[in-house]
């Protein structure tokens, strides 16, 4: 009997530990209520994740990915950029760095956002509407994607467990 109750509170423990494990996960579905049109994926590659950025800064939507990183370091992140209009010819350009850690029940999402315009002057045309003056002639003066630099940090709550 003592054999029986000890392999019970092996497999008890040993349960626990994984939901805990489980719980420091950065993985799932993560949002700010107080940041509409703000949210993150995070999917596990091994022990390691990669993720999904998607928010408004007041003027536009972006998305930011990054790179295949381990948790509380500093990630490469990248933004998708059209080099013509409509977007067939598009890559993704450097937008700076992330960092995801566990801060008790939240995602701590740390990050440093540096990501250039682009000018019209830089497109081969046809030209999208934001390239079009007054006048209705291309204005290659113009900005087609305004840039962005924001340095930041978030609390996300989780909105969909990772399964």
């Amino acid at each position: 009997m003592k054999i029986l109750n000890m392999l019970v509170v092996m497999v008890l423990a040993g349960l626990l530990v994984a939901a805990a494990q489980a719980d420091d996960s950065v993985y799932g579905q993560w949002y700010d209520e107080s940041q509409p049109g703000h949210g993150i994926v995070v999917q596990p590659v091994g022990g390691d994740y990669t993720a999904q950025w998607y928010f408004h800064d007041g003027d536009q939507a972006w998305w930011v990915v990054t790179d295949v990183c381990a948790p509380e370091e500093t990630c490469p992140a990248w933004t998708a950029r059209a080099q013509a209009f409509p977007a067939a010819v598009s890559k993704l350009v450097d937008a700076g760095t992330v960092t995801l850690s566990r801060s008790g029940e939240y995602l701590l999402l740390e990050f440093d956002l540096q990501i250039t315009e682009v000018g019209c002057w830089s497109l081969p045309g046809p030209f999208p509407a934001q390239c079009i003056g007054n006048d209705g002639k291309p204005d290659r003066a113009r900005i087609y994607q305004p840039g962005l630099s924001q340095t930041g940090a978030y609390e996300l709550d989780l909105l969909v467990p990772w399964q």
